[in-house]
């Protein structure tokens, strides 16, 4: 039976090749690759993902808020009114010779200025101003509201808007220039309302 050195000897061997030191080095490379591969894949992933979620499910067309329109606050005997943005009130009444109902407001889609001439310088019976019907264009649009001075016959009452409310047709004028007007009491005070359009006045004026 061989001893224990025979044994010993035989195990260990003479190596037929040198070491190989660049073994571990392979290893530790394969290792970064694979590292480097698997960091790689997480952020394409990661990209992807992200990139998906963005995209929107539905289509949405773009949407334009329009701002309001600005306004004017004008104030006179006491009495306040919003004038839209191309509105112009007068800063002087038009028909100064009207003592009731007095003139509170005079707006037009122009500015206007009172006729300098003395006596009455209406343009008909409805004591509608001849400044007005003389200077707004075929498009533009009057709007004169009066106070009368103590009460008259049966008013309508104060609409609370006048969508849909229809005025009584006035005096007929000249280019085509059409009025209408109305009287309505709010309390105890009565209020005379005029409306003149030119002939080619856009519907959102009237």
């Amino acid at each position: 039976m061989p001893d224990i050195v025979s044994v010993l000897e035989r195990a260990a061997a003479t190596p037929t090749r040198g070491p190989d030191v660049e073994r571990p080095l392979r290893r530790q490379r394969r290792r970064r690759i694979a590292t480097a591969i698997s960091v790689g894949s997480a952020v394409v992933v990661g990209i992807v993902v992200f990139a998906t979620a963005l995209q929107p499910h539905h289509r949405i067309s773009r949407v334009q808020v329009q701002p309001p329109a600005p306004v004017t606050t004008v104030t006179s005997h006491g009495a306040s009114i919003e004038v839209p943005e191309g509105w112009y009130a007068t800063t002087k009444p038009l028909a100064p010779w009207l003592y009731s109902p007095f003139e509170v407001f005079s707006i037009a889609t122009t500015t206007l200025e009172p006729w300098s001439l003395p006596g009455n310088q209406a343009a008909c019976p409805s004591e509608i101003p001849r400044a007005a019907v003389d200077g707004i264009a075929s498009d533009g649009a009057y709007l004169w509201i009066g106070e009368w001075r103590g009460g008259i016959y049966q008013p309508a009452p104060r609409p609370s808007t006048f969508d849909g409310v229809a005025l009584s047709g006035l005096c007929k004028l000249p280019r085509g220039l059409v009025a209408y007007g109305g009287v309505y009491r709010d309390g105890t005070t009565d209020f005379e309302v005029t409306m003149m359009f030119g002939p080619d006045a856009p519907p959102e004026r009237r």
